[in-house]
């Protein structure tokens, strides 16, 4: 399960919210399908750090970036689907090797 590798090791305070860095730059996570949020812990939305994203693989087979918050909160749900959402113009992340074996979409 997903939960049960990479992210249980990296899910700690410090990595989530290293030195001084505020969440206001950080990116809004939410799974759109039961599916994904089950693979996420069950959580139905995570904020993390474009770091963070980068080097740890998101669940789902397809990946939609959504410029700001409000857009991704109203996302419908959609099967396999994890939405990145509120990070503006910043793609910084997408260069993450994971996301070649994701289909994604802006």
């Amino acid at each position: 399960m997903w939960i049960s590798g990479v992210w249980r090791e990296h899910l700690t305070t410090a990595h989530l919210h290293p030195g001084n860095e505020t969440p206001s730059g950080w990116l809004i996570v939410r799974p759109l399908c039961p599916k994904t949020q089950a693979n996420m812990m069950g959580l139905p939305i995570l904020k993390l750090s474009t770091d963070v994203l980068r080097h740890h693989p998101l669940p789902g087979s397809h990946i939609l970036v959504v410029e700001n918050e409000q857009t991704g909160f109203a996302l419908p749900e959609c099967d396999d689907t994890v939405a990145v959402a509120g990070g503006g113009r910043n793609v910084s992340w997408v260069d993450a090797d994971w996301l070649e074996t994701k289909t994604v979409a802006y």
